[in-house]
């Protein structure tokens, strides 16, 4: 799975990186793979910086971490739970970006970026970050959207103090941190403790600004490179446990956030960056590649416009004409995102093909000796393509069969909710004394699950003398003025017929 390398030579050897350095994520996300930061203006351009976790030097090579992680091969996401990649104790440890340590081992992927969104001077370096903080893309959205400062940001800060993923109590940090070294038997120890408990955010907004300037050049450099930019809706199902019983919560691809942009952009530079750099080198690493599409798509959108196909279907139609992207061990063109040479480097607590990028690069920089040859390096990535379109495929079989039991419950939902409203019209008892009164009797029953939840069905019956027996007459019930059905039973009882069922009959 990798050269072997002493761990501490990448760790204790390498340059403290002291810039503000910013993880954006949800506040939910325990795993942080990214802290994105700036430098200083050289020309035109700026310095940017995407640090990402680090832990092909953390996890010694061919550990029983390292072999079951290169088995697994990615993190595989259920719709109950997640069997990660990497355990637990260390991707949300010392592995993680979430500033819960004071030197956190990183792999910094760095360049001059240009206001056309091109760049220069691609530079790799492993270092130590002694100044991470975590924002949510809320906080983020609000800065670029409104352009102005947030001073109640410490309050938020505060808020995730509270939350265990954000936590700041150094006894929790160590504890953790001793779980991780004991999780890596024999792996190099980092040091637990201490803490960024009082971080100054007087330029943060200043930072999120410059690199969403920087993203939107680089978002457009993409475009006229061809990068497509394709979205496809996802339903999002997930299980949650209420004592015995399993919960499902249904739901949509969440509303695209502009920290999603920022970030999107920000870790596809990094892969260009390093793919870039690998290529100088000569270096074989798992590059990422994807053929250009079957037909031209252009044609197509001319003519799903003449059709009058809804705009919203044209992704998904246009999607059946795009190759898969994949792995290769030369680098090549990727036409999702409009580059080549391209790879992904910026997840390697969750795909393992990211930590083969990782230890290819610590070898260039520290043992040139131990770097893969390409033959090798193909080796290592027909079994990453093959055991991650293996992990794919069942998350896809586990989310279509938890989709059908969601409909199949759905349905008996819906098919008790009518019998309850069928019961209600049971339960009203007609008036058999055979008084002189009125011709008919009529109620009001709601209809639950309507678009309006103000819907409602008006019943009504033809009162009957105490002898006259319900299944030699029955009544109308009307909704909304017209008849539907019948009113059947026996005495005073009443129950409700589908009035199909009597159009059949009456055809026979």
């Amino acid at each position: 799975a990798g050269g072997e390398m002493d761990p501490k030579d990448s760790i204790f050897n390498r340059d403290i990186h002291s810039s503000l350095a910013i993880a954006i994520d949800d506040v939910t996300t325990r795993h942080v793979d990214d802290a994105v930061s700036i430098g200083e203006k050289v020309g035109d351009g700026r310095w940017v910086h995407i640090n990402i976790a680090d832990p092909a030097s953390v996890i010694p090579s061919a550990s029983p971490v390292d072999v079951a992680a290169f088995q697994r091969t990615e993190t595989l996401y259920g719709v109950e739970e997640a069997h990660f990649m990497i355990p637990d104790v260390l991707a949300a440890g010392v592995l993680s970006l979430s500033g819960e340590i004071p030197k956190i081992p990183s792999l910094t992927f760095s360049a001059i970026v240009h206001p056309d969104g091109t760049f220069s001077n691609p530079t790799i370096r492993p270092v130590l970050l002694t100044n991470v903080v975590r924002r949510t893309y809320e906080s983020v959205d609000s800065w670029i959207s409104e352009g102005r400062s947030a001073p109640d940001i410490l309050n938020e800060l505060g808020e995730m103090a509270r939350s265990r993923h954000f936590a700041t109590a150094g006894e929790e940090r160590s504890s953790r941190a001793e779980e991780a070294m004991e999780c890596l038997r024999g792996g190099v120890a980092v040091e637990a403790g201490g803490g960024n408990d009082a971080v100054s955010v007087n330029n943060e907004r200043d930072v999120v600004l410059e690199l969403w300037r920087i993203a939107k050049a680089r978002r457009a450099y993409r475009k006229n490179k061809g990068a497509l930019f394709l979205g496809i809706p996802k339903a999002n199902i997930r299980l949650t446990r209420e004592g015995d019983e399993l919960a499902f919560n249904v739901g949509g691809s969440k509303e695209r956030r502009l920290g999603d942009i920022l970030v999107e952009e920000l870790m596809v530079l990094a892969g260009e960056v390093c793919a870039q750099y690998c290529a100088d080198h000569g270096l074989s690493v798992p590059f990422r590649v994807q053929q250009p599409p079957m037909v031209e798509l252009a044609p197509l959108v001319s003519e799903y416009q003449q059709l009058g196909v809804p705009q919203e279907w044209w992704d998904f139609c246009l999607l059946q004409y795009m190759h898969t992207a994949g792995y290769s061990a030369v680098p090549g063109l990727h036409i999702g995102v409009g580059l080549a040479p391209y790879t992904r480097c910026t997840s390697p607590i969750r795909r393992y093909a990211d930590v083969l990028v990782h230890r290819q690069l610590l070898s260039l920089l520290l043992a040139p000796e131990r770097v893969l040859s390409e033959q090798s390096m193909a080796m290592c990535v027909e079994h990453v393509q093959k055991v991650s379109a293996e992990i794919r495929d069942r998350a896809q079989l586990e989310q279509r069969f938890i989709y059908l039991q969601w409909m199949k419950k759905e349905l008996a939902r819906i098919e008790e909710t009518r019998k309850q409203q069928k019961s209600a019209v049971q339960g009203a008892r007609l008036p058999n004394d055979g008084t002189a009164g009125d011709d008919t009797i009529s109620g009001v029953l709601s209809l639950e699950g309507s678009e309006d939840n103000e819907a409602q069905v008006h019943v009504t019956a033809s009162r009957l003398p105490p002898s006259h027996s319900l299944e030699d007459d029955a009544s109308n019930v009307w909704v909304d003025g017209e008849p539907t059905g019948g009113v059947n039973g026996a005495g005073s009882e009443a129950s409700v017929s589908d009035g199909e069922e009597e159009e059949r009959a009456q055809e026979q």
